[in-house]
């Protein structure tokens, strides 16, 4: 028995008397509290297997209706199951109480989670120091963060470039091959962390050369071109430095051709660093960005 009822207690006193009461009552408690704990783990867990059980019997009578091969739907059925045995990482849309909070307190949110990733490119580091606001909205309207399981595809070769990325975190290749590339041979190569990937389509029609592809869990930074180009157009204080910073990449995209550079991948594109954008830019920008580089040296001395 889980309560102490089922044991005689011979009570001297009122004291004892109410002792005894006092905890029959908390067994009592205490006991059912946990038989609905136990109950509410069972129905979850019941819940849950039949479900995972409707979406695998609806898998196989897909497969079997169309005819697909046995080789195959065995690939199909092994990477659906491996895949419901991981835990799936939470995104902001799985989070309703997030609907809750007032606009400034979401912005304050997005750039705390967002920010330190977005920074790390050189442009968006000057337009926080410059406007840490318009940052802030930015974080909210046009980028978003998206959690690749192993074996998922970022982007495709031959497809049309729509945002630029970050690789925060994880394990991911690139590889590139003859049919969809300039490249002589298949050509594979890790992506370091903290590697922005296709740039080239916030300031041009860009389309992948090579495919990414997580080898184990990532997460990525979205950034996408037509929204940046419309935040951009909002924040006239810089619309003349994103002009020139655009023109100046989208003429070097231009003029990577060999001999004189290598093709442009998704990766990486020939002299477009920071650096090199920069002293092609009008003066009055160039003093703008040494003084506020300067700043920060000396706020990091």
């Amino acid at each position: 028995m889980i309560t102490l009822g089922a044991t005689d207690v011979i009570c001297k006193n009122a004291g004892e008397r109410l002792f005894n009461c006092l905890c029959l009552i908390l067994g009592l408690l205490g006991s059912s509290a946990l038989v609905s704990s136990l109950s509410a783990t069972m129905v979850d867990l019941q819940n849950s297997s039949k479900e995972r059980t409707m979406k695998l019997r609806m898998l196989r009578k897909y497969l079997r209706e169309n005819d697909v091969r046995p080789s195959m739907a065995q690939n199909i059925l092994h990477q659906v199951i491996t895949r419901m045995n991981q835990v799936q990482r939470l995104e902001e849309s799985d989070v309703a109480a997030l609907e809750m909070l007032a606009g400034t307190l979401h912005s304050e949110l997005r750039f705390e989670i967002m920010g330190c990733r977005l920074t790390t490119h050189a442009l968006f580091r000057f337009l926080s120091a410059l406007d840490f606001t318009w940052c802030q909205r930015f974080c909210i309207d046009a980028m978003h963060m998206k959690f690749l399981r192993p074996n998922d595809e970022l982007f495709l070769a031959g497809k049309e470039a729509v945002a630029a990325y970050f690789h925060d975190r994880g394990k991911m290749t690139y590889i590139q091959e003859p049919t969809t590339s300039p490249v002589a041979n298949l050509t594979e190569q890790i992506v370091n962390q903290g590697t922005w990937m296709s740039e080239a389509a916030w300031w041009s029609d860009w389309i992948h050369v090579g495919h990414a592809k997580a080898i184990d869990s990532c997460d990525v930074l979205v950034v996408s071109a037509d929204l940046l180009r419309i935040q951009f157009q909002k924040q006239r204080q810089v619309l003349s430095l994103v002009v020139q910073y655009s023109q100046q990449f989208h003429r070097r995209l231009l003029a990577a051709i060999p001999p004189r550079a290598p093709w442009p991948s998704d990766l990486e594109i020939p002299f477009t660093d920071w650096s090199e954008l920069v002293c092609s830019m009008d003066t009055n920008w160039q003093v703008a960005i040494s003084r506020q580089a300067l700043r920060r040296f000396k706020a990091n001395k």
